[in-house]
């Protein structure tokens, strides 16, 4: 049991709490991610149908719920921004792929191509699968169109693998080179 002397309004009271108590009240916060929601009356970043809506107030209504609740709802403005930009980048993926590359047949044992990132080459290279698909990866036919893909849109790409975070918490990338 320890003592702990409270001091208010100029008096004080002595209390009395259990170790395991008082572990719960000095228990270090959370790093903020950048996805927790804000205060009534504070601001967040979100979409509409209009494209982008930054400083948007939350309420607390049906439309600031709905927005956290399907994740298009982030408190820090870079990170609103930098989500933005990885996201048209996935689009511009798969509208080059589609504008300039075959259809991909999942289920066949043929290989199917995406860009991959070495970190510890800091280089962009075409990787192959045949059974297996990753979410929100773009895939390519050949690995000649992935190869294209990486040419196209190279510095995006970089940006991407080298200083993108998705969340606020996530560690900078170092560079091995």
């Amino acid at each position: 049991m320890k003592e702990l002397i409270l001091k208010a309004d100029g008096q004080e009271i002595t209390v009395y709490a259990e170790e395991n108590e008082l572990a719960k009240l000095t228990k270090p916060e959370r790093a903020r991610t950048g996805y927790e929601r804000v205060d009534e009356g504070e601001t967040y970043y979100t979409t509409t149908n209009y494209g982008e809506e930054p400083d948007v107030v939350d309420t607390r209504r049906v439309y600031d719920n709905g927005k956290h609740c399907n994740g298009d709802y982030v408190n820090d403005k870079k990170l609103f921004h930098d989500r933005q930009r990885a996201k048209r980048l996935h689009d511009r993926l798969e509208q080059w792929q589609a504008l300039n590359d075959n259809s991909i047949v999942w289920f066949d044992d043929s290989v199917k191509y995406r860009i991959c990132f070495d970190y510890d080459e800091g280089q962009l290279y075409v990787c192959g699968d045949s059974r297996t698909r990753s979410e929100f990866a773009v895939y390519f036919s050949t690995s000649q169109k992935a190869k294209e893909a990486i040419e196209k849109f190279c510095i995006e790409l970089m940006w991407y693998y080298t200083e993108y975070r998705s969340r606020l918490d996530e560690p900078e990338r170092k560079r091995n080179k």
